[in-house]
């Protein structure tokens, strides 16, 4: 959506606001569904440096937009169109043991 509110979305494209909010919750419960289930035994947490930044930058400082912006407490994670399936499984598998 590209920064742009979701009803503004919708109605550029000509989808009812209840239609788009009814597809997202199907698809979030599909793709949470297929998540395999998580071993506590066997799990292994890996911890990562995050830079801290201001604004919405990339690696080269310049300013850039992202195609999804998901944040969860004080992170924040942006995902673009090209992302890969596997890129986003993962992260989908990572979240899940954020609390």
């Amino acid at each position: 959506m590209g920064g742009q509110t979701v009803s503004a979305w919708c109605k550029e494209h000509n989808i009812s606001t209840n239609s788009y909010y009814y597809w997202l919750r199907k698809v979030r419960e599909t793709a949470c569904e297929s998540l395999p289930t998580v071993e506590t035994e066997n799990n292994t947490i890996v911890p990562i440096e995050v830079p801290i930044h201001t604004g919405n930058l990339n690696q080269l400082g310049q300013e850039s937009s992202c195609d999804i912006t998901l944040r969860l407490g004080s992170v924040t994670l942006e995902l673009h169109n090209n992302a890969s399936a596997v890129l986003i499984e993962n992260i989908l598998r990572a979240l899940q043991n954020v609390r």
